[in-house]
């Protein structure tokens, strides 16, 4: 017999049983939520491939997005909560489920550790699933201690991280670990993962990039190297990665279409007005080659909720199409950001939405972000000639030969603010609130950003919209770059885990 439990906060749903001589009539199933126990059965389990939400409080806390005021009968009070920062009622009101997801992940990868011990499987098939199980394990706790942890940096390395959970034993401390704990784990399963040696291979036409592979571990050893600030490891796995798969295999926008057109009327002061939406070929994913840009999507990326009351961009986002060139040569404006979306939601107010696919914005390991990783780093340690080259790579992919397609600068500081603005114009929304923790916790002034937002205030259960518009603002350094962990998830662990502290 098999069921589904709960233990602490982590839902666990899987693979437990009350009987193990039931389980040993029972053939292996992943899909049957049973414990897997041959090599078909673990590549199963680490082949799994989720559209989960990404986070809504780093969809929502950054300044890629602000409340509007024309929009707010958009808004729920829990989103205006999250959007403002405010850190005691969203995690008792709000059910975040992605401490959980995160965790079921990690719990699966430790299943698979454990059983390999004593599979049959060869040697290389025993360093292989190894390998890929502690990848993704790594590539979860480096997800959770991004976001309900304060940032990496000197200062905060004794901090609360996340609880560490090695094994499937459910008496294993729930306490939370010290930030410097935390990445010293990442980094003990980082290495064990860099000794994969599996290709990023084609099914059904395109990529399958739920697949740990020796490419998709150096772009995250990449991403995991610049969030520490080691600028020197994050190009060499950056380049790593490209020198596997790389340029060839980003889309040339210009050579992209629209898929769709949506017709549609709105009454506004009682007259009709007719409308259309333009979707790129890549919103109802009929452009597939797109999915070539990836080296991983896994477990915690994906759906972005099909959030579309959040899909408005901030003005300033919109802004950084128009530095180094302009909207009407910057092939992502014309096809992501799709005029008039407001009017599908119902608002009168016309506002566009930023729109990839029906799942959502990307933020999967890609092509793209090595390069930007790259560049920035080339910048960031004086090599900044060298860093435009490399960004002006994916320019030449995402610009109208007619615009601007290769950045300039005349200063290293200036090079380094225009790499971030391709960063912010590349990969909006989903990445930048990882992108403002470590830009406000590094060395360098130049990158400090102190985000504002305008709305009116609000109590527990409501907006009072009836009140003055007030500016709510996440200083440098700001606590409340931390995530709160569900208040479910505290009670659950009777006390082990620990809110953060604001």
């Amino acid at each position: 017999m098999f069921k589904n439990i709960i233990i602490g906060s982590f839902l666990l749903s899987s693979f437990m049983m009350t009987g193990c001589d039931e389980f040993l009539d029972k053939k292996p199933s992943v899909s049957g939520n049973i414990v897997p126990e041959s090599v078909d059965d673990m590549d199963m389990l680490l082949g799994k491939f989720r559209y989960d939400q990404t986070s809504d409080y780093a969809m929502l806390s950054s300044d890629d997005t602000k409340p509007n005021l024309n929009l707010s009968s958009l808004y729920s009070i829990e989103d205006i909560h999250i959007a403002t920062w405010e850190r005691e009622v969203s995690p008792v009101n709000y059910p975040d489920y992605q401490w959980q997801y995160r965790y079921i992940g990690i719990f699966e990868m430790n299943m698979v550790l454990s059983i390999l011990k004593d599979s049959d499987a060869s040697e290389a098939e025993k360093q292989r699933i190894k390998s890929q199980a502690c990848f993704k394990r790594a590539y979860l706790n480096f997800a959770l201690v991004n976001l309900y942890a304060l940032p990496y940096c000197a200062e905060n390395l004794q901090e609360p991280g996340i609880p560490l959970k090695k094994a499937t034993a459910f008496d294993e401390d729930l306490s939370r670990a010290t930030i410097e704990q935390t990445y010293q784990f990442i980094e003990e399963d980082l290495e064990e993962a860099l000794k994969l040696d599996y290709a990023l291979t084609n099914t059904v036409g395109i990529n399958s990039p739920s697949r740990a592979t020796t490419p998709g571990v150096y772009a995250f050893a990449a991403r995991y190297y610049l969030a520490k600030h080691d600028y020197k490891n994050a190009q060499l796995y950056a380049d790593k990665a490209l020198a596997i798969y790389g340029v060839d295999k980003i889309k040339d926008l210009n050579n992209f279409a629209y898929g769709t057109t949506e017709p549609g009327v709105i009454t506004i002061n009682g007259k009709e007005v007719e409308y259309q939406l333009n979707f790129s070929a890549y919103y109802n994913n009929w452009d597939y080659s797109f999915f070539s840009e990836e080296y991983f999507k896994g477990t915690i990326d994906g759906s972005y909720r099909n959030h579309q009351n959040w899909m408005y961009p901030s003005q300033e986002l919109m802004d950084t199409y128009e530095k180094d060139g302009s909207k009407a040569t910057d092939w992502r404006w014309k096809y992501f950001f799709v005029e008039h979306f407001s009017y599908k939601k119902g608002s009168t107010y016309d506002y566009p939405a930023l729109v990839y696919t029906g799942y959502g914005l990307p933020n999967g390991l890609s092509v793209p972000e090595m390069l930007l990783i790259k560049g920035e780093c080339q910048a960031r340690t004086g090599q900044w000639q060298d860093g435009l080259t490399t960004v002006n790579i994916l320019r030449a992919k995402r610009i109208d030969p007619k615009g601007v397609v290769n950045l300039s600068a005349t200063s290293q500081d200036e090079a380094i603010r225009k790499i971030l603005d391709e960063r912010r114009r590349e990969m909006p929304i989903a990445m930048r609130w990882y992108d403002l923790r470590r830009y406000n916790n590094n060395d360098y002034a130049g990158d400090d950003v102190v985000v504002t937002k305008k709305y009116y205030p609000y109590s527990d259960l409501r907006v009072l919209s009836n009140e003055p518009v007030k500016t709510y603002t996440l200083e440098k350094k700001d606590r409340r770059y931390a995530a709160p962990i569900p208040d479910s998830d505290l009670a659950a662990s009777d006390g082990a885990i620990q809110q953060n502290k604001y």
